[in-house]
């Protein structure tokens, strides 16, 4: 992963037992997340993400590693057999 010289890593991870409290938990984590923006280097770990897109894939690894992962896939598996988790697709 290319963002190791961040110094710190911020993960806010909110869990409640009632349903009714759930926009407010939701709230609680996207609260944090944008108070902490003017730090963020932008970038993620691809364990703190989930089913959020390829934009947010490519920022996990860099656009450099990326292409150079998704040649690796083209030659070792063209029809993306592997695509669990965070796929990265042949190019």
């Amino acid at each position: 992963m290319p963002w190791r010289q961040a110094p710190w890593c911020v993960h806010p991870f909110g869990l409640w037992e009632n349903a009714a409290d759930d926009e407010r938990g939701r709230a609680w984590a996207r609260g944090i997340r944008a108070d902490m923006r003017r730090w963020s280097t932008g970038d993620v770990y691809l364990n703190f993400i989930g089913d959020e897109g390829e934009q947010r894939i490519l920022s996990a690894f860099g656009a450099d590693n990326y292409r150079r992962l998704a040649a690796v896939k083209r030659r070792y598996d063209p029809d993306n057999v592997f695509h669990r988790n965070h796929n990265i697709k042949p190019a």
